[in-house]
């Protein structure tokens, strides 16, 4: 058998040319991941596949190779001892190199200008205590120099043999395993960092690495004495394997079972499969190497990658150095992988180029002439091998890049996660830990919670994070004692992590019975017969909004156990009797003050004694409550056995949101019970007003009518009565008295109130000025003679005229006629006459009015002033229906109550009338939809507390109830949400009248 031209090339150089390939595939895989760190923004998956691959295996590979190498340099000839120079210049010249690229990547510093700051950096930079990126992976190097000082015995015996090899390096990996979780003080803690690595500190640890160095220099003593190819090939495709065997089996144990040093994810400190990803991957380029060599079309690229591998450590600083000026004169990056694939390209050619001219004492690229190779001479691959490696390679390369959505990879070993899974059990937490303070609690404003085991009873499978599972819950049995909401909405599901407290996404079904289930998802992997107890149930919370979160079950396939353990509460239990304080309610409603009770159900904290003392007899510790973040607090007075109360008068607080609690405090602690917020708030006021048209309204809008109010807590209802339904041309006698004590009787079991509301009928105004006719109805004596004909009962002369104009166009027979085409004189007459028939049907004379189609100006305000009207709501915006007509008014959403000038009546100012004006702000049911009313009300009040008193009004329609209803039900359901009377915020439903009474 023929020996291959790289092989004769090591007899004649003292090199092997496949290691330094192997070195030159690192070499370019740790430019091409330094410049995608440098060039890329992180957003391109295929690039990031590239930085992983190359973050991945990079370090390893080289280190493998450079213990191959110090094989060759210092141990080839063991009779001879290497000198003492050579390893000094071997360890001057990496030091020098560390200082060069350590220095260079602290130049940001100097802007600062901070003396103590940049000379503290250099002091840890000298002693290898703070290395910067890119730097900390030559520590290794330097400290494996200096070790060949006092143990190159050592390294003779172990590279002889591959068993001592694999004890002596695993012995010196579980020994770093077993150092790593110590907590050191400083400078022990750095010191320990560069040995076994620490949290923060260096990534790349002398003794976890160290197995590779020594497999190196076994393999180097290995390639020494074995020169026949098919025995090379074969040992390299066998170890190649075992390692790939090594990181499907650790990959599948640390899945199944709690072993970070086997997570191939896991790299600083390197676990186990990782390191073994980056040695199979040496073994197979090796026999990759081997087989192609000799392919012609290859061998100028091989040769390239040789060279790199010959030249490593000068690239390495130059290509460092290069990427370095680059970052600090543009420091531009990029997602397109042409742009940072150029730019790689461009930082190896000028790092070669530069490396290349220090051609004297090392490898230079200028030396290898036409890229060309000795002539081809016959040899045939073993194409089994060759086979193997692609197949093998391409498998890890696959594994590694699957989930590259990240440029990075791997993590960190937490110190207390060598063994074990991230977070640790929890103990079972009991009544002391609670009574103790030990119990840290998700949220105050929950009174009780449970603690959720779950437990995987699968030998091997894990629960993965996200899989979802279904805790059993007799809810009723929670609502019937009073601990829970009947629809569940104070129910949630936390898990408690490394960083407190996390909302676990759950969907709840068969709220209400004792056959509920609580679906929720799992927030961490729960490895095979271990269980999870960081997770709890919480309830009685009866501000929580309800669960918010969107859950998509992932069911497991996965047999599991999930208990529910004791149920526990403070020891305290307090009640507070509203949330919401009204600095300010209208007339006759009577302020409640805040009202808090406290039970203490776990009397034993009140003394230390081993029989406890009923707390009835005993005064030792008093309650308190205390308003968080404030200075008011008191004491409660006890009301009788464990049970005590306060009362707490907010007027004079602040507008705002509080907190109040319970408490029993001694010298060395505090117990609190669960706590309440409550908020101090101006009142926002909202009016239903409702529009009588002047005919008939149908039994069923009524009936529809009432129901509606009662759907939303009997709200009260302002009715603007149109007194036309009295004219017998309208209807009888008796639908009219229907109608009028329908509203009357609404006045006295609901507190409605009925006011004045005229459209300019053409029979309302003949009656009005020309007194009822004894015959036919005006209407029809209208409809057939000439509207200057007089009515046959009357002179012509004496005759009023009822006007046609100006008019919107709507109904017509003058609905749609402006008031304000009346003088103060006529609109007075009709006033006078509304209130002898509110009068004479059982109705109190009207103080409040609005204009038909709102239309009111100063002269009409005048009237209404003039004839004892206290106020009008006739007030709105500018424009009207979609601007086809303009309102004499030019009020807006946000507008309040006012009374307006004289001369002008869109602003308060003196003179003024002494009629207040309470404006339609927000709209009415016929011109918008519920929508867009409540962006009018929104103008006024978005939530939450506020501070200062609104007012908004809204109308409806009586003889449209039909199609309004549906409008006014949107707002209703918006407003009821905030509602006082529901103590769910500062909304206060009241009619005009009382607005009066508080605006006046």
């Amino acid at each position: 058998m023929q020996t291959p031209t790289a092989v004769k090339k090591k007899t004649q150089t003292g090199r092997e040319a496949a290691l330094d390939f192997i070195r030159g595939i690192s070499v370019a895989l740790m430019i091409l991941a330094h410049a995608i760190f440098f060039f890329h923004d992180g957003t391109n998956f295929w690039l990031n596949a590239l930085a992983r691959t190359g973050n991945t295996v990079c370090f390893t590979v080289f280190l493998f190779v450079s213990g191959a190498a110090l094989y060759y340099s210092h141990l080839a000839k063991p009779e001879v001892r290497p000198s003492a120079r050579r390893l000094w210049e071997r360890f001057a010249y990496i030091v020098i190199g560390f200082y060069l690229i350590a220095f260079m990547a602290s130049v940001d510093l100097l802007p600062r200008l901070d003396l103590e700051l940049i000379s503290t950096k250099i002091l840890k930079i000298i002693f290898l205590l703070d290395p910067p990126s890119f730097t900390e992976f030559l520590i290794p190097f330097i400290l494996y120099t200096l070790s060949f000082f006092v143990l190159r015995h050592l390294y003779l015996i172990s590279s002889r043999n591959l068993l001592v090899t694999f004890e002596l390096g695993y012995l010196f990996y579980l020994l770093a395993y077993f150092i790593y979780p110590w907590h050191l003080p400083s400078p022990a803690r750095e010191i320990k960092a560069l040995f076994v690595g620490d949290e923060g500190l260096n990534r790349f640890p002398v003794f976890q690495y160290f197995p590779v160095l020594l497999l190196g220099m076994y393999w180097g003593q290995f390639l020494s004495q074995v020169r026949t190819r098919g025995k090379r090939d074969l040992q390299a495709l066998i170890l190649g394997m075992v390692f790939l065997g090594v990181v499907l089996v650790s990959t599948f144990l640390s899945t199944a079972y709690p072993l970070a040093i086997l997570d191939p994810t896991l790299r600083w400190p390197p676990s186990v499969s990782f390191i073994s990803i980056g040695l199979a991957l040496a073994f197979f380029l090796y026999v990759f190497f081997e087989n192609l060599a000799q392919v012609r079309w290859l061998q100028r690229p091989f040769r390239f990658i040789v060279y790199l591998g010959q030249d490593a450590f000068d690239l390495y600083i130059v290509h460092i150095l290069i990427l370095y000026f680059y970052k600090y004169i543009f420091g531009f990056t990029s997602p397109h992988l042409l742009i940072v694939l150029s730019g790689y390209l461009v930082v190896v050619f000028a790092s070669v180029l530069v490396s290349s001219l220090n051609f004297a004492t090392s490898p230079s690229v200028f030396r290898m002439g036409p890229l060309s190779f000795a002539r081809q001479e016959k040899y045939r691959p073993k194409r089994r091998y060759l086979l193997g490696a692609v197949v093998f390679i391409s498998l890890m390369l696959w594994s590694l890049n699957k989930d590259a959505h990240v440029s990075t990879v791997g993590g960190t070993i937490k110190s207390d996660e060598v063994v074990g899974v991230a977070l640790r059990p929890l103990p079972l937490v009991t009544s002391k830990h609670v009574r103790d303070n030990a119990f840290v609690w998700y949220d105050s404003a929950y009174a009780y919670f449970r603690q959720v085991y779950v437990r995987d009873d699968d030998v091997l499978l894990p629960l993965e994070a996200g899989e979802s599972v279904r805790l059993p819950l007799d809810h009723r049995a929670l609502i019937d004692s009073g601990r829970a909401d009947e629809d569940g909405s104070d129910l949630t599901i936390v898990y408690y992590g490394k960083d407190g407290y996390l909302p676990v996404p759950f969907q709840l079904e068969n709220a209400g019975t004792s056959s509920a289930v609580i679906t929720f998802s799992l927030n961490a992997r729960i490895y095979a017969s271990r269980y999870d107890n960081r997770y709890f149930l919480f309830y009685g919370n009866p501000e929580a909004g309800g669960n918010d979160t969107v859950l998509t079950p992932q069911p497991t396939e996965v047999s599991y156990r999930i208990e529910l353990k004791e149920e526990h509460s403070p020891a305290i239990l307090a009640n507070l009797n509203r949330r919401w304080y009204l600095r300010y309610l209208p007339r006759g409603i009577e302020q409640q003050p805040l009202h808090l009770t406290a039970e203490v159900v776990d009397p034993e904290m009140w003394q230390e004694a081993e029989e406890p003392v009923s707390l009835a007899t005993s005064q030792a510790l008093p309650v308190y409550y205390r308003v968080e973040e404030t200075s008011v607090e008191g004491e409660m007075q006890q009301v009788q056995g464990n049970t005590y109360e306060a009362y707490l008068d907010a007027g004079s607080m602040p507008v705002g949101s509080y907190t109040i609690y319970a408490l029993v405090k001694s010298e060395d602690t505090v117990v609190k019970s669960q706590s309440y917020s409550f908020h101090v708030s101006e009142p926002i006021f909202v009016a239903w007003t409702m529009d009588w048209e002047g005919w008939d309204v149908p039994d069923s809008y009524l009936r529809a009518i009432s129901a509606q109010s009662a759907r939303h807590n009997n709200i009260p209802i302002t009715h603007f009565f149109n007194p036309r339904i009295y004219l017998p041309s309208v209807m009888s006698e008796e639908r009219a008295a229907y109608l009028t004590n329908w509203v009357k009787g609404r006045k006295v079991s609901f507190g409605d109130e009925i006011q004045l509301h005229m459209h300019m009928h053409f029979d309302l105004i003949d009656v009005i000025f020309n007194g009822f006719p004894e015959e036919e109805p005006v209407e029809e004596a209208l409809a057939e003679a000439d509207e200057t004909e007089a009515v046959p009962d009357l002179p012509e002369e004496e005759r009023f005229q009822p006007k046609t104009s100006p008019a919107w166009g709507f109904q017509g027979g003058g609905y749609d006629v402006y008031t304000t085409a009346y003088t103060y004189d006529e609109f007075s007459t009709m006033l006078v006459w509304a209130d002898e028939q509110f009068e004479l049907h059982g109705l109190e004379t009207p103080t409040g009015y609005r204009a038909g189609g709102w239309f009111a100006n100063t002269e009409i305000l005048r009237a209404l002033d003039g004839n004892g009207f206290l106020y009008d709501s006739s007030g709105r915006e500018r424009n009207m229906w979609n601007g086809a007509v303009k309102s004499p008014w030019d009020l807006h959403a946000d507008s309040q109550p006012y009374y307006p000038m004289t001369s002008d009546q869109n602003r308060a100012g003196s003179p003024q009338f002494n009629l207040l004006e309470l404006p339609n702000n927000g709209g009415d049911c016929y011109a918008y939809t519920g929508e867009q009313m409540l962006e009018k009300f929104r103008v006024n009040y978005t939530g939450g507390v506020a501070d200062a008193k609104k007012l908004v009004t809204f109308l409806s329609h009586a003889q449209w109830q039909d199609r309004d209803e549906a409008v006014m039900e949107k707002i209703l359901l918006a407003t009821d949400a905030q509602s006082y009377a529901a103590d769910s915020g500062p909304i206060m439903y009241i009619t005009l009248g009382q607005a009066y009474e508080i605006w006046k």
